[in-house]
């Protein structure tokens, strides 16, 4: 049998996560499987933000069940992930967070919630929902667990991008052009929404443990598209490591002609 976390794993996840205990199932998640999944270091409600620490990553997963006839408590302590190391070593992890959605888009969350005994409500319009566990980075297939349930297989490779959400008010083409400069650099690029508002330039938001990564996304944009971005650190209600904000651009006439050469 698979054992749990090493002590410093279990110390670190335990300070950001908090203890719980495995909680008696509420409702039945029928056809339960997971339809897609990204990686973060963090997940943030209205209330605070979860961050990890620097040797592990969130995964989160995004899954599907069938609707169910009536309204039921689905428990975040219900839902275990194990998984093997690269030498063979067995382990499990407990899930961080579990969070509402409405669409089978792996980012799209439309509320997390955390800590012992936490739980969303699933009934008869919901088919989605998410959950989000610590992970290390040699982790390439994982099964997740779930009292009364048997384990679901998943492959999540051991290529441990970052997150970047991008929001615009400008034409898409303009929003491609970032998006392909974004993801050439091994970035996964997870939406583009619309930016409301009158926001003008480009603005990089990160989370704390994504600086670096915002900074060479800010020197990939400088390069390829002569756009000089802000950086912040995030302040935003977001899962994502990264978001770029896209308004309107003054650009010189050098920005427009590599602009216009990436179209």
């Amino acid at each position: 049998m698979p054992h749990f976390l090493s002590a410093s794993v279990i110390a670190a996840v335990l300070f950001l996560f908090g203890e719980r205990a495995l909680a008696v199932s509420a409702g039945d998640l029928k056809g339960m499987k997971i339809v897609g999944h990204y990686f973060t270091t963090r997940i943030a409600n209205d209330k605070r933000a979860l961050q990890t620490p620097s040797h592990l990553r969130l995964l989160v997963l995004k899954l599907a069940v069938e609707p169910s006839a009536d309204d039921s408590k689905t428990f975040l302590d219900d839902f275990v992930l194990q998984y093997s190391h690269t030498g063979g070593k067995e382990d499990r992890a407990r899930s961080a967070a579990i969070c509402q959605a409405t669409t089978p888009k792996p980012s799209e969350e439309a509320g997390c919630v955390t800590g012992e005994g936490a739980w969303i409500l699933l009934d008869k319009t919901s088919s989605y929902f998410s959950l989000a566990f610590p992970i290390e980075g040699d982790v390439g297939e994982i099964y997740l667990g779930r009292v009364g349930a048997q384990p679901v297989p998943y492959t999540i490779g051991t290529d441990r991008q970052y997150s970047v959400h991008i929001a615009t008010n400008q034409e898409p083409d303009q929003a491609r052009r970032f998006t392909d400069v974004i993801s050439s650099g091994g970035y996964q690029v997870m939406d583009v929404a619309e930016l409301k508002g009158d926001v003008s330039g480009v603005v990089i938001y990160y989370a704390e443990s994504a600086e670096i990564q915002a900074r060479e996304i800010s020197q990939r944009i400088m390069t390829e598209l002569k756009v000089t971005p802000a950086i912040k650190k995030m302040g935003l209600i977001s899962n994502v490591d990264i978001a770029v904000w896209i308004g309107v651009i003054n650009q010189t006439p050098e920005g427009a002609r590599a602009q216009r050469g990436r179209r």
